[in-house]
């Protein structure tokens, strides 16, 4: 698909020309008393038509004021283009929605197409003499369906292209898709969701946020039920070539498939409760190995959101003691009277209970609270105090003091990055093994 996009867009009943260039559309040939229809503003979507007569969908628009600038551009998330350029015009509304991306590939191989049982014919071996048969699996040994919600269903499966044209280098390719499909149709204003929710999972298995797309396809199903593609989507993202290493990646293999459906609703639902848990994955793989206070910092800050989240009421379920003293200052706060009180006091003392109610024990004790659960996952270094020397050089750091790292901040850093993975998984409730398998990979 181009980069540059010619044809003409409908907005608020009136049509204007385009251009398409990356991540923004500039409107040409533009007549000074229009500029009041792009005022700034956000739109889900809007429509146009290319100059090769297919439909096109700009996705997440935010309208740039054209107030003192005589160009007048808005920027876009994506777009969606119709597959075909005659008949019905495209209304982008889907039944399945279909990824292509090498990191669906890595997370499960189309390899696992291929019966290894039956192909080991011992190419290596002196005795071979060329001869070798490759067996395919059935379609239905090899996909992998789970339940996104009760109208969502999230399938994995692996296609087989066989050419047998004479002269041709390559006898077939195997690809791994990653689909949604719905039992009720989808609005395009749904795309770019379930694209974010897809991206979260694969940045979480690949502990990296480098994930592009190469093919995005909104697909309907016609009467006799066969999905037919509709329309391809482009997603702008700062991704550049993925670099995917199954020995560092959590795979398919690696999660129980029951426990998959579970995993990949709880770690696509993040995005909506704390925004900045996607940039707690490093931005590539180069960064995993990467260590500095601001990413010290961002990860402090992350597992503390996660755990309260997580534990809200964690030192009260542990310490009865605690709960009886944070009860009975509770009752003797709201039993004072407060209407002498002048407005910036009412609001000091709101302050003041809100933070005695929300008040579950120091730093130290949150950290050391998961590494004492998990000691047999997280093998630390030494018997260090670590949540002690967590809580220092992290209050250090929110309070401006820049300090460089030493040995034992390094290795509270390897402890928490593994922390909040945990934590993430905390609801799943993997067995040992299998979350010991997890962090290794990652972390190890």
């Amino acid at each position: 698909m181009s980069k540059t996009v010619y044809g003409n867009l409908e907005l608020n009943g009136k049509i204007f020309p385009f251009l398409v260039d990356g991540r923004y559309v500039h409107i040409v040939q533009q007549a000074f008393q229009n500029s009041k229809e792009f005022i700034e503003k956000d739109y889900s979507y809007i429509r146009g038509v290319t100059s090769d007569n297919r439909d096109i969908l700009f996705l997440n628009c935010h309208l740039i004021s054209a107030k003192f600038d005589s160009k007048t551009i808005f920027s876009i998330q994506g777009y969606a283009m119709s597959v075909g350029n005659v008949g019905d015009p495209c209304d982008f509304s889907f039944d399945r929605i279909t990824f292509y991306s090498d990191a669906i590939s890595t997370f499960y191989s189309p390899k696992n197409a291929i019966d290894r049982q039956l192909s080991d014919f011992g190419v290596f071996s002196e005795e071979w003499n060329g001869a070798m048969s490759i067996i395919l699996k059935p379609f239905e040994e090899t996909n992998i369906s789970f339940n996104f919600s009760e109208s969502t269903i999230c399938e994995l499966n692996i296609a087989r292209y066989i050419n047998i044209k004479d002269g041709t280098e390559k006898i077939g390719d195997l690809v791994t898709s990653f689909s949604y499909r719905f039992l009720d149709k989808q609005k395009p204003n749904n795309i770019c969701k379930y694209y974010l929710h897809l991206y979260d999972f694969l940045s979480f298995v690949n502990y990296n946020r480098n994930i592009p797309f190469e093919k995005i396809f909104l697909e309907t199903k016609d009467s006799s039920g066969k999905f037919e593609k509709d329309a391809k989507v482009i997603i702008f993202t700062n991704s550049s070539l993925y670099e995917g290493n199954t020995r560092r990646t959590i795979v398919a293999e690696d999660l129980p498939k029951e426990k998959l459906g579970l995993i990949f609703k709880k770690v696509s639902s993040f995005r909506n409760k704390d925004k900045k848990l996607s940039l707690y994955y490093p931005a590539n793989i180069q960064e995993r190995n990467e260590i500095d206070p601001s990413k010290w910092l961002s990860s402090a800050l992350c597992f503390e959101g996660l755990f309260t989240e997580i534990n809200p009421h964690f030192k009260e379920e542990e310490n009865e003691n605690f709960k009886n003293v944070k009860s009975l200052i509770n009752n003797a706060v709201k039993s004072l009277d407060k209407s002498q009180l002048t407005k910036k006091e009412k609001k000091y003392f709101s302050d003041i209970e809100e933070h005695i109610d929300r008040y579950e024990g120091v730093l130290e004790e949150k950290f050391n609270f998961v590494l004492k659960g998990n000691l047999n996952i997280l093998k630390p270094s030494s018997n260090k105090n670590y949540g002690e020397i967590y809580a220092k050089y992290r209050n250090k750091l929110a309070h401006g003091t820049i300090e460089p790292l030493g040995d034992d901040e390094k290795e509270v850093y390897r402890l928490l990055r593994a922390m909040i993975y945990i934590l993430l998984l905390n609801d799943v409730k993997l067995n040992e093994n299998d979350l010991s398998k997890i962090i290794n990979k990652l972390f190890g």
